[in-house]
């Protein structure tokens, strides 16, 4: 029989709904997070199990390093086709949590990568502390699998600017983690960014991959619509700028773009195959 240990910490009766939820999951679920990503944890129960840090770090089953892509959203992405055509090939090598408000309960088709990938859900602000509670569950959801190494914070207006492969070797080989934000920084724009600094600031590249335009000042970034999208501009997103990546000099800076507009689709779906290298 298990005991509570963490009765000090937690109470007793939060331990033993912890435990409870322990007693019923098997080791597949400890490794690699539960099929479903829908459960009934509270927050507190669900940070304190995402908390968790193997003492011996050899796992004891062979496993695939993913990156957890963590999107948020207010319901279906609007540039969800897009993801699709990105994700496309590469099943195994990612791992896709979404968080929508609490009343939108669409699923999307079984084929969808998104299918079955929400994550139980809380009532967001934006521009709120709800936001950074939104993107602590996201992460804590991601933190069940054990496989997942590498964590991308997505918005529904985000859009990829390289192919997977592209963009999953950037990650998974990357010494340092990418989070930065220069003043004015915002609660729900840089929560995490602010943290991994604070927290973490040797092992940080102190520079952002997600491309955003910020030159019209105030509190939003430029949002780009239909007429925005061409070569020129993705060109000049891509390999216009200079940074270091592990140590050597690289024009590869920015993996991710927002804010783009649902109104973009079509473009960028034209784009996409010849420009960006996705699988058509």
């Amino acid at each position: 029989m298990q005991k509570c240990k963490i009765t000090v910490l937690f109470g007793k009766e939060l331990c033993l709904r912890i435990t409870n939820v322990i007693r019923g999951s098997s080791f597949h679920d400890w490794m690699i997070g539960p099929e479903e990503l829908w459960h009934e944890m509270s927050d507190e129960e669900l940070m304190w199990r995402a908390s968790m840090v193997p003492r011996i770090s050899k796992y004891p089953k062979n496993r695939t390093r993913k990156v957890a892509f963590m999107f948020l959203s207010r319901g279906s992405l609007p540039l969800g086709p897009l993801w699709e055509m990105f994700f496309k090939g590469h099943a195994g090598l990612y791992s896709v949590y979404l968080h929508t408000s609490p009343e939108f309960t669409k699923e999307p088709p079984e084929s969808s990568v998104f299918y079955m990938r929400k994550i139980t859900s809380k009532h967001v602000e934006w521009g709120q502390a709800t936001m950074m509670d939104v993107e602590r569950r996201l992460l804590a959801n991601a933190l069940l699998d054990f496989s997942n190494e590498r964590f991308v914070l997505l918005s529904e207006t985000c859009i990829p600017l390289f192919n997977f492969t592209t963009i999953y070797n950037y990650l998974i080989n990357s010494n340092h983690s990418f989070d930065h934000c220069k003043p004015p920084c915002y609660m729900d724009e840089h929560y995490l960014a602010i943290l991994v600094t604070k927290a973490h600031s040797d092992m940080n590249s102190n520079r952002s991959i997600t491309w955003v335009d910020w030159s019209k000042g105030g509190s939003h970034p430029t949002r780009f619509v239909k007429k925005d999208v061409s070569k020129s501009f993705f060109n000049r997103v891509r390999h216009g700028f200079n940074c270091t990546y592990n140590g050597s000099l690289t024009t590869v800076c920015f993996l991710f773009a927002r804010k783009f507009q649902p109104n973009t689709l079509e473009a960028l779906l034209k784009i996409a195959p010849t420009l960006l290298g996705f699988n058509p």
